[in-house]
């Protein structure tokens, strides 16, 4: 379902709809994430930052969720140090634009510590 809206979405082309088209896109990663099939999420994730970066939206709140989650799906990969430094920045950026106590940055903390405990 997510596809075929994804799919609708980007033929409709519509401007000031981008930041939905991605939305979007990191529901199916996220579906894949669920689904355990990390490599396939990880590529989809990667594909909403650099699509949100031609839109000018790689400040936006919501792609700092993404990169978290892209983070994790390498650490589900086995790729903890490479999770880690992706959290590292993208908690360094997040805290400027958010500040330290909004709750995207603990979440971001929580990924961090999840990521140590395994």
């Amino acid at each position: 379902l997510f596809t075929q809206v994804l799919d609708t979405r980007l033929q409709a082309g519509r401007e000031g709809h981008q930041i939905h088209t991605l939305y979007d896109l990191s529901h199916i990663a996220t579906s894949r994430l669920l689904q355990q099939r990390h490599p396939e999420a990880e590529l989809l994730y990667r594909e909403v930052l650099a699509r949100s970066k031609v839109f000018k939206l790689d400040e936006h709140p919501h792609i700092f969720i993404t990169e978290k989650n892209v983070a994790i799906s390498v650490a589900y990969q086995g790729r903890s140090e490479e999770a880690m430094e992706m959290l590292r920045d993208t908690l360094i950026r997040r805290k400027k634009i958010l500040g330290d106590q909004h709750l995207d940055s603990v979440k971001i903390i929580s990924a961090m510590a999840g990521i140590l405990r395994h």
